[in-house]
């Protein structure tokens, strides 16, 4: 981060792993007294002593982003601890893919209360905290998946479109009192997360655009056509490695 972020107060949800480990890792080099959230409690407990290790400053909170305690518990905590909140990185989210006379109601409720729930209502806690000190900023992680679509992928895409529509509409609504809020719009990713197939089934192409394995393939170097990045095939990914976009 090429930004200073010295004494700058930061929330990163989802942080046990993947973009929000990494993203909480840069916090806290750059500057940032940073607290990490998530279910999964050793890995995040893991986190926060990597940064205290490097001389940060870090502390782990256990929460789920569908439950509105939790929610509340992590605010609490990080406003008790240090006085206020500056930053704000929803990253927390899970993906669901399947085809649709396979989609149940269950996952459908699940996914959402995650991906959706868990995004507006840590926005809605947050954003309380921010007005209190006059100015704030907040990320959402949302998707590729919220700006194109893809085979079998109904709710996860409906989630992160969701996303886009409510970081926007926030952003409206507090841009006078100086809270600043954003989206991100990752491609595929090597994390530790559940093996995605709509990204697999989508290569090839459709009407409108045509489907690249990897940015880095030799096939999205040679293409001069416009192509969004999607999960590394079995050709250039171990199995054990093979894997979509990133879980809290």
């Amino acid at each position: 981060m090429r930004n200073s972020y010295t004494n700058k107060i930061v929330l990163v949800t989802g942080g046990t792993s993947g973009i929000g480990k990494a993203a909480a890792l840069a916090f806290a080099k750059a500057g940032a007294k940073v607290v990490v959230t998530g279910r999964r409690e050793k890995e995040g407990e893991d986190v926060a002593a990597e940064i205290t290790k490097n001389g940060g400053t870090a502390a782990f909170v256990r929460a789920d982003v569908a439950k509105d305690a939790d929610v509340v518990k992590a605010i609490d905590f990080v406003v008790s601890t240090h006085g206020r909140l500056d930053v704000a990185f929803n990253n927390a989210g899970v993906e669901i893919t399947g085809p649709l006379d396979q989609v149940t109601e269950e996952q459908y409720r699940r996914t959402f209360d995650i991906n959706v729930w868990g995004v507006l209502n840590s926005m809605k806690h947050e954003v309380a905290a921010m007005l209190k000190t006059g100015s704030g900023a907040i990320v959402n992680t949302s998707s590729i998946a919220g700006h194109i679509a893809g085979p079998q992928a109904s709710i996860y895409v409906a989630t992160k479109h969701a996303v886009e529509g409510l970081t926007k509409a926030i952003a409206l609504e507090f841009a006078k009192q100086d809270i600043r809020v954003n989206s991100v719009s990752p491609g595929g990713m090597t994390l530790r997360c559940s093996t995605g197939s709509w990204a697999k089934k989508a290569i090839g192409g459709t009407r409108s655009h045509r489907w690249i394995p990897w940015v880095g393939s030799a096939r999205a170097k040679k293409s001069r056509l416009p192509f969004f990045t999607l999960l590394p095939t079995q050709r250039n990914l171990p199995p054990a490695r093979r894997c979509w976009l990133t879980e809290d």
